[in-house]
């Protein structure tokens, strides 16, 4: 747990080595606001709206705003998840901090579910590679995840957009026993404002999935 501590101010003190971002510009952020389970620096550009669509319904909406980025699940239920409404503030092009609360004080039992989490992400030629590390507390008790992302850039002339194939790793490094869920898949953006997801494999709770696809996402900028 104190190896995990020390991870979220070493991302606040990188942003002393990394040049600052303006506000959102209308350019587009230099980066990804999420990965396929993560938080990455970039943030939906300010005024724009961002919904994730999928066959399970309307997903995590994001909105360019207050400088940063509101972030609203319209699915949450209290359970032991980190979803509720949050907010992402970039400090620079590199870096960005954000949190959530899920709070329901109707009916016999009262919930509140907090989130902190800090990224870094960077690029190296065709590499993006991101590194996510999250608080989350609840009635339960506190978790703390360490994770991790790169997202190749491939030559796609004749399918057209941008498209790369990405893994993650995310580790559940306390309480005990700690956890690691792996996802690999492809990402396609034929347009600025439409991001397809679709996963190839994963491996979640001692479960390993290879699958077409093992899981989809469709995020639609408005």
């Amino acid at each position: 747990m104190t190896s995990t501590l020390k991870i979220l101010p070493c991302l606040l003190l990188a942003a002393t080595a990394a040049p600052v971002m303006a506000a959102n510009t209308g350019a587009g952020p230099a980066y990804p606001s999420f990965g396929f389970t993560q938080e990455m620096s970039g943030v939906t550009d300010n005024g724009d709206i961002a919904v994730d669509l999928s066959t399970a319904g309307l997903g995590e909406i994001r909105i360019g705003a207050f400088k940063g980025e509101i972030m609203i699940d319209p699915n949450s239920t209290g359970a032991a998840t980190d979803t509720g409404m949050g907010y992402k503030y970039p400090i620079n092009r590199n870096v960005a901090v954000y949190g959530k609360l899920y709070l329901n004080t109707g009916g016999a039992t009262s919930v509140t579910n907090i989130t902190f989490g800090g990224t870094y992400t960077g690029n190296s030629g065709d590499l993006t590679y991101n590194a996510n590390a999250e608080a989350f507390s609840n009635a339960g008790g506190t978790s703390f995840n360490l994770k991790g992302a790169g997202f190749y850039k491939l030559k796609t002339n004749k399918l057209g957009g941008k498209m790369s194939v990405g893994a993650e790793i995310d580790m559940t490094l306390s309480p005990s026993p700690t956890t690691t869920d792996l996802y690999f898949g492809l990402r396609w953006q034929p347009k600025a404002k439409l991001i397809v997801d679709a996963g190839l494999a994963t491996s979640t709770a001692g479960t390993t999935t290879f699958a077409t696809p093992a899981f989809v996402r469709l995020n639609l900028g408005l």
